[in-house]
């Protein structure tokens, strides 16, 4: 039987949790996929970073184009709460 340590094991249950809730923040933005949103933090690292980019950064992750950037810098960037 394959056998991990405990150690080992909560470690990886923890970074895919905190990574999982990561993902999940971002999928209320419409467009906004399991996919992408896996896609974004790859390519941003943080929620931080990918809620500061601009347009044009955004345009240059991989599964963007230009009114999907538009679509998620506009949710950041918004006064009014979406309804």
């Amino acid at each position: 039987a394959y056998y991990q340590k405990e150690e080992h094991t909560s470690a990886l249950v923890e970074r895919r949790a905190s990574n999982d809730r990561r993902i999940a923040s971002l999928m209320p933005i419409p467009g906004v996929s399991k996919k992408l949103g896996a896609a974004l933090l790859r390519s941003f690292s943080s929620l931080r970073a990918v809620a500061g980019a601009s347009e044009s950064d955004l345009k240059g992750t991989p599964l963007i184009g230009p009114s999907k950037a538009r679509m998620i810098h506009d949710w950041f960037t918004r006064e009014e709460p979406y309804r």
